[in-house]
């Protein structure tokens, strides 16, 4: 017989005395936290949005990640799980870590045998349902455009629609009717089909950023502003680095849910700030402002957060976080993950917010090994997040692999 991992084998009901057994432990430890502000180990906690110090991107305990493993499985009577997902929402650590894939991957290996499909993307199975339906185009080279419909009202939008003949076949194709376009920024693989979509679809509401000049616009927000779709709010991120202007689209629902009704992840269209591990290039501002755009901003989301970012590039940039990070086990799961997708002709895309935190140099510029690398391979001026970020982009902008 072939040693294999007992929990493979063991029985519904002992798995769920273990989980049990943990949820209680981390409960304690979340009380202790919540009176000292300190991790039991001695690590400060700190608050969902960093304060950029070095200390502010520790990987918290298991308890969040749990989440995943109590929605995938058939583990846990129902009432039991609607009670721990109660708790871990209520619990101060609410930041996926490395335990995040450990524990994932119990609750893939419990859940085997289940008719759930498997991922098509490079994130792991959501641990919510997108709260909209989202179906990725691929245009251009190696662009994504994006169809995004409200599941309650049918509204639908779609995202940079560079390529206009392409990304109205594919909403023929899924019946869907736009009534809205949604632009990130100005550079051409982007808002270069506005017009032509504008021309083609009478009465289409061009939403974009005011802060830069994007053909075609009819609403213009500012930072924070909300533009409603259906039952959704899209909440414009203003995000200035890749280009003065950019700004991401957060797309959530407008009520929260109510009783009976089950929680959604919200889905963020990041343009071309945030990529699946890694970021945009600094064309009109500097690392201040990727600092602020992907530690200040990104980063303060939920963890369960769809990411849909505007280029197919993971391949390589997952090289070179590997390049910066070689002993990160959960950038080497999104590789195999990543790799597979890629292989079978599916997109990378979403990542999440939690996955992103995890493996992506840039979102980790606090990180011991990520300053490291930054200093010794990218003669980074300090160790603060600025310092790192540039050195980041700069070793980013030469790295061939």
């Amino acid at each position: 017989m072939h040693d294999r991992p007992l929990l493979v084998y063991a029985p519904s009901r002992a798995l769920f005395v273990v989980l049990t057994g943990s949820f209680l432990l981390y409960q304690a430890l979340g009380a202790a936290v919540l009176l000292t502000r300190t991790y039991p180990f001695g690590v400060k906690y700190h608050d969902s949005r960093p304060s950029y110090g070095r200390s502010s991107f520790v990987n918290p305990p298991m308890l969040s990640s749990l989440r995943p493993l109590l929605h995938s499985g058939q583990i846990l009577s129902g009432s039991i799980k609607r009670s721990l997902l109660r708790s871990l929402k209520r619990s101060p650590f609410h930041r996926p870590g490395l335990t995040g894939l450990i524990v994932t991957g119990m609750g893939t290996l419990a859940a085997a045998g289940t008719s759930s499909p498997p991922a098509s993307s490079c994130s792991t199975t959501p641990a919510l349902p997108p709260c909209a339906r989202v179906i990725p185009v691929p245009i251009l080279s190696d662009n994504f455009a994006y169809l995004v419909v409200d599941p309650q009202t049918g509204k639908a939008a779609c995202v940079d629609p560079a390529e206009p003949a392409k990304v109205l076949a594919a909403a023929q194709r899924e019946g869907i009717k736009l009534s809205t376009l949604l632009c990130t920024h100005k550079h051409w693989d982007h808002a270069g089909g506005n017009e032509e979509m504008a021309r083609m679809l009478p009465g289409l509401e061009v939403v974009t950023t005011k802060f830069e000049d994007i053909p075609a616009a009819t609403i213009r927000l500012g930072d924070d502003d909300v533009y409603t779709l259906g039952s959704l709010s899209v909440r414009a991120l203003y995000t200035p680095c890749h280009t003065k202007g950019h700004v991401l689209f957060l797309v959530t629902p407008q009520d929260e849910a109510g009783p009976g009704t089950s929680p959604t992840a919200p889905v963020l269209f990041s343009g071309d700030t945030l990529f699946v591990g890694g970021c945009g290039r600094f064309f009109e501002g500097d690392g201040a402002q990727m600092v602020e755009a992907l530690m200040g901003r990104v980063a303060s989301l939920s963890p369960e957060t769809l990411v849909y970012c505007g280029h197919e590039y993971t391949q390589s940039n997952l090289a070179f976080a590997m390049s910066v990070e070689p002993e990160n086990a959960a950038l080497r799961a999104k590789i195999a993950v990543a790799t597979a997708a890629l292989r079978s002709g599916q997109p990378t895309v979403p990542s999440t917010v939690g996955s992103e935190l995890e493996i992506n140099p840039f979102m980790r510029v606090g990180e011991a090994a990520v300053i490291k690398a930054a200093r010794e391979k990218g003669g980074a001026a300090g160790e603060d997040p600025v310092s790192v970020m540039t050195a980041l982009r700069e070793m980013k902008n030469i790295f061939k692999g």
